[in-house]
């Protein structure tokens, strides 16, 4: 077998086992109020209320417009597996403590889209809040592509959440 045929067969093999991996990790949001006319994110621990065991996010970006009108930026987090189904679940991405997401739209009445970020941290939102302010300090650049994003989803307006000051207490 020639050097050629050795790497085609090689990079054949890795898109084949690829493709018995785990299924596309999918994004949800959830939208961040502002302060200080509008130049800072609000990340504190006191608007993570996991209320009745857990944080509401949403699949679908636009939504959160829904809820809140005036919302210009978004948190986003990942799931490892995909949640096309309701009552699936998955680990969420980047987060080092336990947090599962589960996708449960209709639900009790919950709306189209709606994830539920759960977790088994004592003091959820304490939690949350200063995993996400580590990630933040450890790499601000990476916070800021991974965890932020503008409700409009267009790359400038994604800059503009992403230049904002982040308040964490």
């Amino acid at each position: 077998m020639s050097l050629k045929s050795g790497i085609i067969a090689a990079v054949a093999a890795l898109v084949v086992s690829a493709g018995t991996g785990t299924a596309a990790a999918e994004e949800f949001y959830r939208g961040l109020l502002t302060a200080n006319a509008g130049a800072v994110l609000d990340l504190r621990p006191q608007r993570f209320n996991f209320a009745g065991g857990g944080l509401s996010f949403n699949k679908v970006l636009a939504n959160l417009l829904i809820v809140n009108p005036a919302t210009e930026c978004a948190l986003r987090l990942d799931t490892e597996n995909a949640i096309p189904n309701v009552g699936d679940q998955s680990p969420v991405e980047r987060l080092p403590n336990t947090y599962t997401a589960t996708y449960d739209a209709g639900v009790g009445g919950l709306p189209a889209g709606h994830v539920s970020l759960t977790t088994t941290a004592v003091n959820p939102a304490q939690d949350f809040s200063g995993q996400l302010h580590t990630a933040s300090m450890n790499d601000p650049n990476a916070f800021n592509d991974n965890f932020i994003v503008s409700i409009a989803d267009t790359d400038v307006a994604d800059e503009e959440c992403r230049d904002k000051i982040k308040q964490f207490e």
